[in-house]
């Protein structure tokens, strides 16, 4: 086994290998997961890491990161930094309140191309899926939910596509995500 190394080797912060951080509270833990990776491939200790993470760090930010350089673990340092961006943890990451603003945003516009469809599916599953990870939205909320972000005239439309697809489906069951999604786009 190897013994950690000096950070010989290790991109500078304008290199375009080097970690990224604009300070996007969501996109902090994918920051520290890219350190993380880069500062194993160069078998750094864990306070090099530490140091390399606040050489990475947004200029306007740094100072604040430096008070965290010593005496702290990888663990205890990403924990600290956290505190500093509100959102950027993954237990919170998404609330129900999310959802409902996400449907209410896309259902004021009208859903007219599959580019439009494709932005608002993506949204729509990337908080869904945060939600059912942490059993905080069920499948049959899920599936009434995402027919909520279409316009009226857009919504019936799929409404009546689906009725045709199906037409023993009870009216007080929600279609599926993959059903209301196959026949959205057919209409589309």
């Amino acid at each position: 086994m190897m013994t950690p190394t000096t950070a010989f080797g290790m991109p500078g912060r304008h290199h375009p290998y080097a970690p990224k951080f604009d300070g996007t509270p969501a996109l902090l833990d994918a920051f520290f997961d890219d350190v993380e990776q880069l500062a194993d491939t160069y078998r750094l200790a864990e306070r090099d890491k530490i140091a390399w993470t606040v050489r990475y760090a947004p200029v306007e930010d740094r100072e604040l990161w430096e008070f965290y350089v010593k005496g702290y673990t990888w663990h205890n340092f990403k924990s600290e930094i956290r505190a500093f961006y509100p959102g950027s943890d993954r237990a919170r990451l998404y609330s129900l309140d999310n959802l409902k603003s996400l449907t209410e945003t896309y259902a004021n516009e009208p859903m007219d191309t599959t580019d439009r469809f494709g932005k608002y599916y993506r949204a729509f599953c990337k908080i869904v899926y945060y939600l059912k990870s942490k059993d905080r939205i069920s499948d049959r909320e899920t599936n009434a939910s995402f027919m909520r972000g279409f316009d009226s005239k857009f919504r019936s439309k799929v409404h009546e596509q689906l009725r045709a697809e199906s037409p023993t489906h009870h009216p007080d069951d929600p279609f599926h995500l993959s059903r209301i999604y196959s026949a959205s786009l057919f209409i589309l």
